[in-house]
């Protein structure tokens, strides 16, 4: 019998005696990457044991795998918790004799079902009939992946990203996993840059021989385009065992020298608060090292935030800090983006973007005229500066009721959504610069970020000390303040010096399914095993769900129902089967399923043809989309009339929508042969064909993917100067129109317009240019990334005696009038439907004159 005792001492908080309890199972799953070299491959079983911290377990058979040359095959064992776990035996029993009676194991892999940890044993060397190794968990290190989706429309991806890395003598690490888009949809966003910090195999970054990024399980996304992958590992010498001292240096004096309570340990970002004498805004900071040790440390970056004010300055080093001499680091204050115009030719600057690192203030430069080479074609931008504005969020953290559970010390909060995530914020209890957290209490905390869109996860981290050295965290409640939309997130567990920082995903609430399943009609279709079954669809995927158990045989040409609790992944997309055997039977033919909400009886349900066999040893999960009856959509297409605007070519359309996506479908003449995925059509500038497309029914078009390609042959360019596509439902009448009104190169997606009612408040200074109030017009343009509204006047009940100095009005910005012009401080929009908002603010004195049309972006 295994025992263990674990001990969690905090001062006055757990009673003093415990008692021993039997070491608990753990689900793995533990999966085998047989090599792919010739004579590979044995008809032997596997075993596997664990030797851990806590002690050993028995030895399991890992049964049902197929241990084929260059496969993966998987098993789920239950076994003790032996703690870290230090050496895997395998042993290989039953391979017969000849040429598969050895096996060559290239590495095990095993996951911890309920955790998600893994733990990677690499092996690389023939295993003998009857024979036993003992394999080490492979070394690994912390690394640093930062992955760029480019800007272009359409790059973005939903499904799952794996980096594998190969080093210079071609040894691949095993695929890290970075991140999945439909459990986590911030990220691979459109132009969004996300950072990962991943345990890879450790090999020198500076022998890297290449990257290479695989992507599976993409949703509505069956692409994706990144532009940039950077990897990187903290230095092995960055560590620092000698005393830091700081002097922080504002536009009214310097502080007096401070000692800094840093671990200074590689890879590590350390909080520590003191108290200084205010002397205004940060412009430097000084670093000096003491003591007996070693007087080095690689400084990566240090930010300072002033506790009363909220003030932020990043000092950027990036270098190493040696001897005891003090070092001067500047202030870090901005980074430049300049934007190259989409004209031929064009070695030119369309604007230039400023953002300031240490106020998160972005001020946008246009320029869009073309620039000379020489000195004397210097151009002077004006300068427009953008802020998004903050909203306000009130977290209900709940912590658990346990002995010990509650927590006095620093803690903080990123809240991250659809659109982007915040920074991290910091908890205070009121009233105390730390939070303080009160077990079994729902304690409500206020925070202001920036605007996520809706809320999808929330990440806590603590900082645990020798007096607080844990917290057990029940689960959070999310509200933002100026749309009054909540999400809940569950965890139920304890936050320590080994695990200080929880990731909590939204729970979607739990629904009832009714689940009718067809056997084929066929000889040996039957299967008497178990049968699981997992559902995506516009709310990500819920979880893998037992559906059918051992005790309930599936009949050939039979239609059997089960009920199914699992969580509502809102509109049905795809379904995933997968099947374990128990006993005699190893394949099933499934023809299809069906899935019904029994919280809408009278909606149809979605139905899956599989249509396949799927057998344990080989093949044992499917996922199909959900079937979507054909309809003959009908097109009109209008080309731009500009010379040279035409197309002719091969023409690919799929359509996505609320129920899911077509699949793309090749244009064609009304009177071409169907099914023709090579037919090629002509479109004239300045004219508009009417096309049919037979294609699945996805609802409502939510948005389309359109791709270009000339034949074989061709010297036609692969260019499209395309003004909008009609697309009509002929069986609900309902219309999408989709503008584009510029050039498609290959590939494109395009939207729809959106109507929606805005809330605009224009803020003027108190001083106008012509020393009186301006008698004009005003007019307001919004753009979105991809399309200008039209212009709108903006109209005023008092007409244009409103504008007096220094007023607040409800709307904005084109102005129009033989006026000297009109002074401007800040600009407000407000999405009235989804309460997206933006706040626009003019430089000091900048005045609109008459005529002008300035620009302002909302990023």
């Amino acid at each position: 019998m295994l025992f263990v005792v674990d001990a969690a001492v905090k001062s006055g908080k757990l009673p003093c005696t415990m008692d021993l309890a039997r070491a608990p199972d753990l689900t793995l799953r533990v999966t085998l990457d047989t090599s792919d070299i010739p004579g590979n491959g044995t008809d032997g079983v596997v075993y596997i044991s664990l030797q851990g911290s806590r002690g050993s377990s028995g030895e399991v058979c890992l049964s049902g795998c197929t241990l084929e040359r260059g496969s993966s095959c998987s098993a789920t064992v239950t076994l003790p918790d032996v703690g870290e776990v230090q050496k895997l035996t395998v042993a290989l029993r039953d391979g017969g004799s000849g040429i598969h009676s050895q096996w060559h194991l290239a590495q095990l892999t095993l996951l911890n079902v309920e955790t998600g940890d893994a733990t990677t044993f690499m092996h690389g060397q023939w295993i003998d009939k009857g024979a036993s190794v003992d394999l080490t968990p492979g070394s690994t290190t912390n690394t640093y992946v930062v992955v760029c989706t480019s800007p272009a429309p359409g790059s973005e991806f939903d499904g799952k990203v794996e980096l594998r890395l190969t080093d210079a003598d071609g040894i691949q690490s095993r695929a890290i996993p970075l991140g999945d888009g439909q459990v986590k949809p911030a990220l691979w966003r459109a132009g969004g840059t996300d950072t990962f910090s991943v345990k890879a195999e450790d090999m020198q970054v500076s022998s890297l021989q290449s990257v290479a990024l695989n992507i599976k399980d993409g949703g509505r996304s069956s692409s994706w385009l990144p532009s940039t992958v950077s990897v990187s590992r903290p230095d092995s010498d960055a560590s620092c065992e000698a005393d830091v001292y700081l002097t922080l240096h504002g536009e009214r004096g310097s502080t007096e020298e401070s000692k800094a309570f840093f671990s200074t340990q590689k890879g590590v970002a350390d909080s520590y608060i003191f108290a200084a004498i205010d002397y205004g805004k940060l412009e430097a900071i000084s670093v000096r090292l003491a003591g007996q040790s070693r007087l080095t440390w690689g400084l990566g970056f240090l930010s300072v935030t002033n506790l009363s004010t909220d003030a932020n300055a990043k000092f950027v080093y990036q270098k190493y800090v040696q001897g005891s001499a003090p070092v001067r680091i500047a202030r870090t204050v901005v980074q430049v983006v300049v934007y190259t115009a989409d004209a031929r030719g064009a070695g030119t600057d369309a604007q230039v973007e400023v953002l300031n690192c240490s106020s998160g203030l972005r001020g946008t430069y246009p320029c869009g005229t073309w620039l000379e080479r020489g000195a004397a074609a210097a151009k002077a931008l004006t300068q427009s500066t953008s802020v998004q504005a903050l909203n306000a969020y009130k977290l209900h953290i709940t912590t658990g009721a346990l002995p010990g559970a509650d927590f006095d010390g620093e803690a903080f909060v990123t809240i991250t959504g659809y659109n982007t995530s915040t920074a991290e914020l910091r908890l205070c209890t009121d009233g105390a610069a730390h939070a303080s957290f009160v077990a079994g209490r729902t304690q409500e905390y206020e925070v202001k970020g920036l605007d996520v869109g809706t809320i999808t996860a929330i990440t806590l981290r603590i900082l645990p000390s020798e007096q607080d050295p844990a917290w057990m965290l029940e689960g959070v409640k999310a509200v933002n303040e100026s749309t009054g939309s909540s999400a809940e997130f569950f965890y139920s567990g304890w936050l320590d010096k080994n695990t200080p920082t929880a990731e909590l995903w939204r729970s979607n609430p739990l629904v009832d399914f009714e689940v009718t399943v067809y056997t084929a009609d066929s000889l040996d279709s039957g299967f008497d095993g178990e049968v699981r079954l997992q559902l995506s669809g516009s709310n990500g995927s819920n979880e893998t769900t037992l559906l059918v158990n051992e005790s309930a045989a599936l009949l050939p040409g039979t239609a059997e129902t089960f009920a199914m609790r699992a969580s509502d992944v809102g509109t049905i997309y795809s379904a995933t089967l997968s099947i374990v055997a128990t006993k005699k039977e190893r394949r099933w033919q499934v023809d299809r399923v069906e899935v019904r909400r029994l919280s809408a009886p009278d909606t149809p349900p979605a139905v899956f043809l599989f249509r396949a066999w799927l057998d344990a040893d080989t093949a044992s999960s499917l996922t199909i989309s959900k079937d979507l009856p054909l309809v003959d959509y009908q097109l009109v297409i209008t080309t731009a009339p500009s010379p040279g605007s035409g197309f002719e070519g091969i023409v690919g359309i799929t359509l996505h929508g609320e129920e899911g996506s077509s699949g793309e479908v090749k244009l064609n003449t009304p009177d071409a042969a169907p099914g023709n995925s090579q037919a090629v059509v002509k479109f004239v500038e300045g004219s508009s064909a009417s096309l049919p497309l037979k294609a699945k029914n996805v609802g409502r078009i939510d948005w389309l993917d359109l791709t270009l390609a000339v034949p074989e042959g061709s010297s036609s360019p692969c260019q499209w100067n395309l003004a909008k596509i009609e697309v009509t439902n002929p069986a609900t009448g309902a219309m999408a129109l989709f503008t584009q009104n510029d050039w498609v190169y290959s590939f494109c997606s395009l939207w729809p317009p959106t109507c929606s009612t805005y809330a605009v408040t224009l803020v003027l200074e108190d001083e106008q240019p012509a020393g009186h109030p301006f008698n004009g017009d005003v007019y307001l343009t919004l753009a979105n990334y991809w399309n200008p509204a039209p212009e709108t006047k903006l109209l005023h009940e008092q007409g244009s005696a409103a504008f007096l100095p220094g007023a607040t009005l409800k709307f904005s910005i084109k102005v129009s009038s033989s006026e000297a012009g009109l002074a401007i401080k800040r600009v407000e929009v407000k999405n009235q439907e989804s309460a997206d908002s933006s706040l626009l603010m003019f430089p000091v004195g900048r005045v609109v004159v008459p005529g002008e049309k300035p620009s302002f972006s909302a990023r």
